[in-house]
C-alpha cells in the first residue's frame, strides 16, 4: 500500500530550495549566452547597442551569482542553527511506524503460529490406522 500523505514541512522547503536553485543557474546561464550572442555582432552601427546588451546581460548575471550566493548562505545558516528537535521528532515518528509493523507481523505469526499448533493437535487426535500410508494411498488409486 502507498502512502498518500501529504509532503511534510521539510520535503516541501527542499522542492522550494531546489526550484529556487534550478531557477537561478537558468537565469545565469541564459544570461551568459546572450553575452555571448551580443558578442559577436560584426557592424560598428550594431556595435553601441551590442555594448549596452552585454552590459545588460552582464548585470543579470553578476544578479544571479549573487542571488546564489544568498542561497548558498541561508542554506549554511539553516543548517548551522538547525532544529535537532525536528530531527529527533522524525525518528520518532519512524521508530513508532516500525514499532507498529513489528506488532503487526508478530501478531500475524503468533495467530499463524496457533493456527498450526491446531492443525498438529487435531492431526495427533486421529488413530494411528487412519492416517493415510503409503500403501493405503497407493492402493487406493
Amino acid at each position: 500500500m502507498v502512502d498518500s500523505a501529504p509532503p511534510r514541512d521539510a520535503d516541501r522547503l527542499r522542492l522550494e530550495l531546489g526550484k529556487r536553485v534550478d531557477r537561478i543557474v537558468r537565469e545565469i546561464a541564459e544570461a551568459y549566452r546572450d553575452i555571448l550572442a551580443a558578442s559577436s555582432v560584426d557592424t560598428k552601427m550594431a556595435d553601441a547597442a551590442s555594448n549596452l546588451r552585454i552590459e545588460t546581460e552582464a548585470a543579470n548575471l553578476t544578479r544571479g551569482c549573487e542571488e546564489l550566493l544568498r542561497l548558498i548562505s541561508e542554506l549554511k545558516l539553516m543548517v548551522v542553527t538547525s532544529d535537532n528537535d525536528g530531527c529527533e521528532n522524525e525518528t520518532e515518528i519512524y521508530t513508532s511506524k516500525v514499532d507498529y509493523h513489528s506488532a503487526v507481523v508478530d501478531h500475524s505469526l503468533a495467530v499463524l503460529d496457533s493456527k498450526v499448533l491446531h492443525a498438529l493437535a487435531k492431526l495427533e487426535r486421529l488413530k494411528p490406522n487412519s492416517l493415510p500410508t503409503e500403501e493405503n494411498f497407493i492402493t487406493s488409486q
